[in-house]
């Protein structure tokens, strides 16, 4: 939470920064780095008067809040400075009083066995002119320097944040005075990590639209970390003012995150939230922190809390304790104290051991015989292309029947060839299901053709939809450990690139980790092998369906095999989905449910009417909105609602639940 603007209640937006192009980073492996850590804030306070007098304007915390955190188990700490106090004229030496205070508090850190990442918490500016506009970079590059050079040999230092919450700044001046402070800490420290904030205050969610082109700063020693803020009222600002408590969900602060998570994993980079806050007057917020403490912390990305630290009083986003008793955000936080990761996520580095994935020969390609595909478009199919998985529908003549079967390998327009995994005839027009992903039907659909190309007989690519029919009997045959390991291709025992994972090759695993039997995960999913491999100690074992969640389902995670099949879920034929009538989802999360759809079990739960009690019955057809089709096979009534349960695996709250609706079709 910046303190302008908790002090000021300033909220500004600015217009998103143009991307620079250049070259993407790759990771570099740290120490062990902590989950959980504080904002200890002091010497950042009363910026409206600057430099300021000491004990006046701004503080420094004395040796027993390290004292004390550190006996609650905290280890890590953001530590706000301010840069005119460190330096009161552009380019001069640093203040010799503030930098005594800062080795003080340093020191207290060694004390205690706690570390320290210094925060320049200047939100892009110096005596508020901006860097770049009214502020030379080098006076900029040359405070950091100074800064690094003056502290460097300090033990207690975990890493330089070398500015906080940059806004309003003309496109391009903060990647620009963000590459020259990397370069100014590299002038002195080679080792420790250089933590870089996004603009537009830093925000999570809006990290990929303003601060996209900081993937491009380069650092020599592949050291960068960078820092996302993330706070969960409606405008992001961290001030919680009155707002609609009804939109506040469980998940809210994953959603929000999200954005920063999916952005380090598509450009391999390393990640931290800086802030993360919430008021303590409503224990909701406590639910939606604990929920995306969890997630990042499955995904190695640490936190520090804002804030601790002396002066807060009754600041309602503080932790700092009020008369010896804690503040009612202290059990959330403390649930995740003491947690560590091999080094920042959200990919975890460890030792890679040598595996082989299967090698897949190429498909034969002589053309056989081809076809037309269908002309017609709806809600589920697009061009003759389905929507939903990877399928195409063509004129069910005497040829097609004969050339189009289960394991025959077909040719696209665009190239691209797959094995046909299931057909099925509807009248006039053939249903035609293929392994792989969604096809794009602007590349493959009507009025283009395809072919038959012959048979592939290398090892199997999975089923795109392994949904049983019916719920699976989980009678436990076998189970054992993932392997622990993650490399290019691996992560934490889980293929990348596709459905599998990695096992220990002993003979109970050989015997029963095998082509056709049923995997269930960690996170309940059920899966078909479709192959697997012994290389050395280790079997590889491949799966139906899209690649697998290592933070949900891999190592120390372990796998199960149980006793059932999976039967194939006839899809949906073309035009056969008329909707009868539909129902508003209930808008509801808790432990059990989210956005109205039950965790644990494939369910959700909608109003007790007279509509609703006659429509949704045991046996009927529901249609979601992912255009997912299930058949119910429970309804319980509890007085003002249905709670209705269907065949397949869990459903996804986020993308069928509240607001979303859920119809009965025939």
């Amino acid at each position: 939470m910046s303190i302008l603007r908790s002090l000021t209640n300033k909220i500004t937006m600015v217009t998103a920064i143009a991307a620079i192009t250049g070259l993407s980073y790759t990771q570099n492996s740290n120490a062990s780095v902590e989950m959980m850590g504080l904002n200890l804030s002091a010497a950042g306070f009363g910026t409206t008067v600057l430099p300021g007098k000491l004990n006046t304007n701004y503080t420094y915390p004395t040796e027993n809040y390290f004292q004390n955190w550190s006996s609650k188990g905290v280890k890590l700490i953001r530590f706000p400075i301010t840069w005119e106090r460190m330096q009161t004229s552009l380019n001069a030496d640093l203040d010799r009083d503030q930098v005594k205070l800062l080795l003080q508090t340093l020191n207290y850190a060694k004390k205690y066995n706690m570390q320290i990442i210094i925060d320049v918490h200047n939100y892009g500016r110096y005596y508020g002119k901006i860097i770049g506009k009214d502020i030379p970079y080098t006076g900029y590059s040359t405070f950091i320097q100074k800064l690094v050079m003056e502290f460097n040999h300090h033990p207690s230092i975990l890493g330089w944040d070398i500015m906080n919450e940059p806004y309003g700044m003309p496109t391009g001046n903060w990647p620009k005075a963000a590459q020259l402070g990397i370069d100014a800490v590299r002038s002195y420290d080679k080792k420790r990590p250089i933590f870089i904030e996004g603009e537009a205050y830093s925000t999570a969610s809006r990290w990929k639209i303003f601060s996209d082109g900081l993937k491009n700063l380069k650092d020599p020693y592949n050291n960068l970390v960078f820092s996302a803020h993330i706070y969960f009222d409606s405008n992001e600002s961290g001030v919680y003012a009155p707002q609609d408590m009804s939109k506040v969900h469980a998940n809210l602060g994953i959603e929000k995150v999200k954005p920063f998570v999916d952005w380090l994993k598509e450009n391999n980079l390393r990640g931290y939230i800086g802030e993360m806050g919430i008021p303590d007057d409503n224990p909701i917020w406590n639910v939606v922190m604990d929920n995306t403490l969890k997630y990042l912390s499955d995904q190695c990305i640490p936190t520090t809390y804002w804030a601790a630290g002396p002066w807060w009083g009754s600041y309602k986003l503080a932790v700092e304790p009020i008369n010896g008793k804690d503040r009612p955000q202290w059990p959330t936080i403390k649930k995740y104290v003491g947690k560590t990761c091999d080094d920042f996520g959200p990919v975890k580095s460890m030792n890679p051991s040598p595996i082989k994935p299967p090698v897949v020969q190429p498909p034969i390609t002589t053309p056989n015989s081809g076809s037309n595909i269908n002309n017609f478009t709806n809600n589920d199919w697009d061009r003759g292309i389905w929507r939903k998985s990877a399928g195409f529908t063509i004129p069910a003549s005497v040829k097609n029947k004969s050339d189009f079967v289960k394991g025959a390998t077909v040719k696209l327009a665009d190239g691209q060839t797959r094995k046909i995994t299931a057909v099925y005839v509807n009248g006039a027009n053939m249903s035609v299901y293929l392994e792989g992903s969604t096809l794009n039907a602007s590349n493959v659909g009507y009025p283009k053709n395809i072919e038959i190309v012959g048979n592939n007989n290398s090892a199997p690519t999975p089923n795109p939809n392994p949904t049983p029919s019916k719920p699976i009997n989980d009678k436990i045959v076998a189970t054992s450990v993932i392997n622990n390991f993650t490399n290019n291709d691996w992560n934490r025992g889980m293929w990348r690139k596709s459905a599998g994972f990695t096992i220990p090759n002993n003979e109970i695993n050989r015997t029963h980790f095998k082509k056709g039997n049923l995997v269930k995960f960690a996170d309940g999913q059920v899966r078909k092998i479709t192959a697997s491999y012994s290389v050395g100690s280790n079997i590889s074992v491949y799966l139906e369906g899209s690649a697998l969640d290592a933070y949900k389902t891999g190592y120390p995670n372990k796998v199960q095999i149980i006793n059932e099949n999976v039967q194939e879920t006839k899809p949906t034929p073309p035009n056969n989905s008329v909707i009868e009538v539909q129902s508003t989802i209930n808008n509801f999360t808790n432990n059990d449910w989210n956005k109205g759809i039950y965790r644990k079990n494939p369910g959700f739960s909608i109003p007790t009417n007279i509509t609703n009690k006659s429509i949704f019955k045991v046996g009927a057809k529901v249609k979601f909105a992912n255009n997912e089709v299930r058949t119910i096979k429970q309804i319980y009534i509890v007085n003002n609602n249905m709670s209705v349960y269907v065949d397949g695996s869990s459903l996804d709250g986020n993308r069928v639940g509240y607001p979303n609706k859920v119809a009965v079709v025939q």
